[in-house]
């Protein structure tokens, strides 16, 4: 219909402000690599741990400023966050603006269950 009006199609502006929040066993880390790719084109700035470790802000979260990289000058902010941590908006939205936008994956209860009692293998806890 746009088009036999002669208007121009609507448009649309990538986010470039984004907090994934990482739920383990849902596929998580295929939107983490999409996202970063998309972050690395566009040179946009990561929340990071220190060393790099994907895992690095699992389970302290983001409470220890000290161990995230890269350090923001005044006045700037991270552009995306897509490692495992604990969930702490005012501290997202600290490190990222109130601007962002949270994106997350659900799973069906039972499968991702299944997917982490086999992952982490607890039959051989539980045996």
């Amino acid at each position: 219909s746009f088009h036999r009006n002669h208007e121009k199609p609507p448009t649309c502006q990538p986010k470039t402000k984004l907090a994934f929040i990482k739920v383990h066993k849902t596929g998580g880390s295929t939107i983490m690599q999409i996202l970063q790719r998309f972050g690395y084109l566009r040179k946009l700035s990561f929340v990071q741990h220190i060393n790099h470790d994907v895992n690095g802000l699992y389970h302290r979260g983001l409470s220890h400023p000290d161990t995230i990289t890269p350090p923001q000058p005044p006045g700037k902010s991270h552009d995306i966050l897509t490692y495992h941590t604990v969930y702490d908006r005012p501290m997202f939205v600290k490190l990222l603006t109130s601007d962002a936008k949270f994106v997350t994956i659900l799973r069906e209860p039972f499968a991702q269950f299944k997917s982490a009692f086999n992952y982490y293998r607890y039959n051989k806890i539980f045996n």
